[in-house]
């Protein structure tokens, strides 16, 4: 696998921070490509 660049890695702690904001406990595991 290819090592996640900084960009990514940013763009998945908003995608996080964003689903807590909104109330839930569910943190939808994004798909390898």
């Amino acid at each position: 696998g290819c090592i996640p660049d900084a960009a990514m890695i940013h763009a998945a702690r908003k995608k996080r921070q964003k689903a807590r904001e909104l109330g839930t406990d569910y943190i939808p595991i994004e798909e390898t490509t």
